[in-house]
């Protein structure tokens, strides 16, 4: 079993002002983990003096029990504890809000140990409370508000954050800033033959598994000609089911790699030719796996979710309304796009070329994050690879 990295230490003469991260940690591997972890790893690089506490819980599952809310306390009073212990009037907390009802955690954390620290980072990864009112963030918007500085995913949910709560400090850093160097590439040129779907995340409901499965069977049923390429782990048995299901009643045209990472995520983007992510998940925001796919010139055909609308738009794909047909929509969108070789290469570079400007600009704004956590601006943030 993987086991969870330490808090790396520098020696005293060459460290600088310290920052407690508090949130979620890979493993397991979602988004908001990878980018926490990749921004511990850049603070740890640039010798600033970093503590990581780790508040996730240890699976993916969506679905909550009994055993997965007392891991989640113990980790949580276990953090808020190690978190006042490193309480300094020159140091800072970054913590990464909660989404759901752990947002009393996040609250908790902030009123006890926050005080104690010279300015506090909260870094959003979750729409929920930015579309629907929560007392703990209405409460912790007000607790500390004079050192506190908020980082949203994009302009959208910073106005509408402050709309729903009250003005605060804050900067916008989009994740287009993971995929800005795969975004530079050239395209890779379109096969012929059928269009190739693909769907890659934790395979569960909530991100859209199941609909995807049902928008392919109807593509079938209406002899559009397409393979689908799915990847990722399965996070619930009914998937599973499902999944067999799909490769009985298609063939070698449905196809799982199963976990996929580095080189091999790469190469899974750059052999499709749309993306599809149909998620429900309500903690949805700006997902990583969203970007990639653009990054690679695949458009991507999703759901009204978080920020999404945001993020899809033109070239790049389309965005079912909240009381739309997903099924319908990829019907008609396959239908009515050119799928040859020239109009698939020239859409390609069109999309690249928005996502590296959009992942430029963003550059800039993590700079300004890693410099408000104490590192160099030129720190190394890496990808989300």
């Amino acid at each position: 079993m993987a086991t969870k990295s330490p808090s790396r230490r520098v020696p005293a003469e060459v460290r600088r002002a310290g920052v407690t991260m508090m949130g979620p940690f890979p493993p397991p591997l979602g988004g908001s983990a990878k980018i926490t972890e990749l921004i511990f790893e850049s603070l740890s690089a640039a010798n600033v003096d970093v503590t990581k506490i780790d508040l996730s819980a240890n699976n993916l599952a969506h679905r909550r029990n009994i055993a997965y809310h007392l891991q989640r306390l113990t980790r949580n009073v276990s953090g808020l504890l190690r978190s006042r212990q490193r309480a300094e009037r020159g140091s800072t907390l970054y913590i990464v809000p909660d989404g759901g009802h752990g947002a009393w955690y996040t609250l908790a954390h902030v009123r006890a140990a926050g005080g104690g620290y010279g300015k506090s980072v909260l870094h959003h990864h979750s729409c929920r409370y930015v579309e629907t009112h929560s007392r703990p963030v209405d409460m912790l918007t007000r607790s500390y508000h004079e050192k506190a500085t908020h980082v949203f995913l994009t302009a959208g949910m910073a106005e509408d954050f402050q709309r729903r709560y009250r003005p605060v400090t804050h900067l916008i850093a989009s994740n287009a800033r993971f995929v800005a160097d795969e975004a530079g590439l050239d395209a890779s040129p379109r096969l012929e033959g059928p269009v190739r779907l693909g769907h890659l995340g934790n395979l569960c409901r909530d991100k859209g598994f199941f609909a995807v499965a049902d928008a392919y069977d109807a593509l079938r049923e209406c002899a559009v000609d397409a393979v689908l390429r799915l990847a990722g782990p399965v996070l619930e048995p009914e998937v599973q089911a499902r999944l067999d299901q799909l490769r009985s009643a298609h063939g070698q045209l449905v196809q799982h790699a199963g976990p996929v990472s580095g080189s091999a995520k790469r190469d899974f983007y750059r052999s499709i030719d749309c993306f599809l992510f149909p998620t429900q998940w309500s903690q949805e925001a700006a997902p990583v796996v969203i970007y990639e796919a653009l990054a690679a010139g695949v458009p991507v055909v999703s759901t009204d979710r978080g920020r999404i609308p945001e993020i899809v738009w033109g070239e790049r794909g389309a965005v079912c309304p909240r009381d739309g047909s997903f099924t319908k929509l990829i019907v008609d969108y396959l239908r009515d796009s050119d799928w040859s070789v020239a109009a698939h290469g020239n859409r390609a570079t069109s999309i690249k070329a928005s996502v590296r400007t959009e992942g430029e600009r963003a550059r800039a704004d993590f700079a300004q994050l890693m410099t408000l956590l104490g590192a160099d601006a030129g720190a190394d943030l890496g990808s989300a690879w």
